[in-house]
């Protein structure tokens, strides 16, 4: 809400899979329904729409390209680079990058 009076440039960079994967770790999260409507609570947030209204450049990226997107840089103002990613996917990832340092630490 602040965008029009800030005299900088500022990127804001929104991971949006939908809110809740960090309780993906939990074992509540093998519950279904009941785990996504009180722990993974998912947000159905339209960021584009949302940044529209107040006036910030809004883009949807790709992981792989948020590094080139950043590196090009802003001249002045606010702009959000939006990366989608599947909640539970993201979890299994963790998950299984967690078991492989666990096996390295030993």
């Amino acid at each position: 809400m602040l965008a029009k009076a800030f005299t900088g440039a500022l990127t804001v960079i929104v991971i949006n899979n939908s809110g809740g994967g960090i309780f993906e770790h939990l074992p509540i999260a093998q519950f279904g329904a009941e785990f996504e409507q009180y722990f993974a609570t998912p947000a159905d947030v339209k960021f584009g729409p949302l940044c529209e209204a107040h006036g910030v450049d809004h883009q949807v990226v790709e992981l792989g390209d948020v590094i080139r997107v950043v590196q090009n840089g802003v001249r002045s103002g606010v702009r959000v680079l939006e990366v989608r990613t599947d909640r539970k996917a993201d979890a299994a990832l963790r998950k299984r990058g967690f078991r492989e340092l666990s096996k390295d630490l030993g």
